[in-house]
C-alpha cells in the first residue's frame, strides 16, 4: 500500500493517491470477495497434490475482478476530531461564510451525500452576519481559510434542511476542525434560530463561550451604551432660595433639558430675581428684558 501524495495498489488494481491520504489507512473488503479469494487458495492447493487438473481448459477462471471491493470499501482511517461514519467529500468551491460546493468520494455510515454528485451544502447552525452587515467579511474569510477548493473534508448529517432544500451538515476540515463549532465558538457567526440537530448543546456551548469572551461579532457589533438620562431640572418655588437667589440646596437652575440656561434664554415668571449658573460658571439672573412680556436669564 502506498503513502500519502501517491499512488497504491490492492490486488493488483492501483487506486488513487486521493484515497489513501492518512496514515494508518484501514480498508474493510467485503466477505464475498475474500470467499473469493480463499476458494483461489483451495483450488492450488488441490492442484500441488494431484487432486485436481489445474491445466483443464473446460475449468471455470475465478474472477479476480475488484469492482465489488470497490463498492464495500467504508472508509478510510478519520483524523482526530472526525467522528466514526462521517462521509468524506471533495470540496469544489466555497459558496459563503455558511456554505460550500462539495463532491462525495466514498459512502460512509452517516454519509448522507450521493457519491460522485456535486451538491450545495450548508453548515447547520451557523447564521452569518448579512451582507454588508458588521463582521460579514471576517466571516468569509474565516470559512475560505478553513476550506479550499481541492480540499478534503467529512460531512455527517444534522437530520435537518433549510427552505432551499440544501444539506443540512456537519463539516470538518481534512485536519479536524469542526467549522460549525469553530466559527460559533470564536464569535464570526451566531448561532442560527431554532437550530436543532444531535450537537445541538455543543453549538449553544460554543456560542455562550463566545457571548461571555466578547469574541468576534459579540464586541465588534455590541451596540452602543444607551445616552444617560437627563437629571431632572433643579427649580424651587419663589422665595426658597438664599440671599443671593439661588436655591437653598446650592444647586443650580437647569434648563428642561438638563443643560445650563444661557445669557438670552427664556426664565419663567417663578424664577424672577433668582440666579443660576451658566456653562462656564458665569452668573445669570432671570428678569424682565427692556419692557419685553417674558422674562430671560441676564448676566449679573
Amino acid at each position: 500500500m502506498g503513502t500519502a501524495g501517491s499512488d497504491f495498489s490492492l490486488g493488483g488494481i492501483a487506486r488513487p493517491a486521493a484515497q489513501a491520504r492518512w496514515s494508518g489507512t484501514r480498508i474493510r473488503i467485503a466477505s464475498s470477495v475474500a470467499g473469493s479469494l480463499l476458494t483461489v487458495a483451495l483450488l492450488a492447493g488441490c492442484g500441488a497434490g494431484g487432486g485436481v487438473d489445474t491445466a483443464d481448459s473446460s475449468a471455470e477462471p475465478v474472477d479476480h475482478a475488484l469492482s465489488e471491493a470497490e463498492e464495500e470499501v467504508q472508509a478510510l482511517a478519520l483524523p482526530t476530531g472526525v467522528p466514526e461514519g462521517a462521509q468524506p467529500v471533495e470540496v469544489t468551491e466555497v459558496a459563503g461564510a455558511d456554505a460550500l460546493e462539495v463532491r462525495a468520494t466514498l459512502e460512509a455510515d452517516d454519509g448522507p451525500l450521493k457519491v460522485g454528485k456535486r451538491v450545495e451544502i450548508r453548515l447547520a447552525g451557523v447564521e452569518p452576519p448579512g451582507k454588508g452587515e458588521c463582521h460579514a467579511d471576517k466571516a468569509a474569510d474565516r470559512v475560505e481559510s478553513l476550506f479550499g477548493s481541492g480540499d478534503t473534508a467529512f460531512v455527517s448529517s444534522a437530520g435537518e434542511s433549510d427552505d432551499q432544500d440544501r444539506n443540512e451538515l456537519y463539516v470538518w476540515t481534512e485536519d479536524g476542525t469542526w467549522a460549525n463549532q469553530d466559527l460559533i465558538e470564536d464569535g464570526y457567526v451566531e448561532l442560527g434560530s431554532g437550530t436543532a440537530g444531535p450537537l445541538i448543546d455543543d453549538l449553544r456551548d460554543a456560542e455562550e463561550k463566545a457571548k461571555d469572551s466578547g469574541a468576534g461579532l459579540w464586541s465588534a457589533c455590541a451596540p452602543p451604551p444607551p445616552a444617560p438620562e437627563p437629571r431632572p431640572v433643579q427649580e424651587t418655588e419663589p422665595g426658597g432660595g438664599s440671599d443671593t437667589g439661588t436655591p437653598a440646596d446650592q444647586g443650580i437652575i437647569l434648563a428642561p433639558s438638563g443643560k445650563h440656561y444661557a445669557a438670552g434664554q427664556f426664565c419663567k415668571h417663578a424664577h424672577l430675581g433668582m440666579t443660576t449658573k451658566d456653562a462656564g460658571g458665569g452668573t445669570l439672573r432671570c428678569d424682565f428684558h427692556d419692557g419685553e412680556a417674558n422674562a430671560r436669564w441676564k448676566r449679573g
